[in-house]
Formats: structure tokens, C-alpha cells, sequence
């Protein structure tokens, strides 16, 4: 059976690696004309890695690995480094 390249690019697409982008929020003040001290926050992108997103295989991990987490979704990816994000 061929396979053709339209639906491999579907399996790439759905399965392999994505590009994740690890994002932190900058506060910033500053003083309007009448002394006021106005804050504000924006989303800045910090790196980006390679790596999946998951919501339904939080029990599969759970189970492989032993954790005791409370989480909505994983993200894993080949990444090893040891700094906390």
C-alpha cells in the first residue's frame, strides 16, 4: 500500500514534535504627567522548544512514571535541561 504524502504530513502534523513557546509576563511602571503611577503587564516570549502539548494522557504518565501531580495537560519535550521555568 502507498502512502501518500499529504497524509504522512498529517501524521507529522498530529504526532511529532511542535514548536512550544515558554512565555513569561514583564511588569512595567511608569508615571503619567500628574505623577500617577501606572502599571502595566505584557506577555513576553522567553525560548521556544521542541515538544508536545497533551491534555489526555495525564493517567497514561501518571502510570508510567509514578508521579503524584495535579495537572490539566502535559507538555514533554527532549529538553533536559535542569533550570525550573
Amino acid at each position: 500500500m502507498k502512502i501518500s504524502e499529504a497524509f504522512k504530513q498529517v501524521i507529522v502534523n498530529t504526532f511529532y514534535d511542535k514548536q512550544l513557546k515558554i512565555m513569561t509576563t514583564e511588569k512595567e511602571q511608569v508615571k503619567d504627567e500628574e505623577g500617577c503611577v501606572i502599571e502595566t503587564e505584557r506577555n513576553v516570549e522567553k525560548e521556544t522548544i521542541m515538544g508536545n502539548f497533551q491534555f489526555s494522557t495525564f493517567e497514561k504518565v501518571q502510570q508510567e512514571y509514578g508521579k503524584e501531580m495535579i495537572a490539566e495537560c502535559i507538555a514533554t519535550c527532549e529538553d533536559t535541561r535542569s533550570n525550573s521555568r
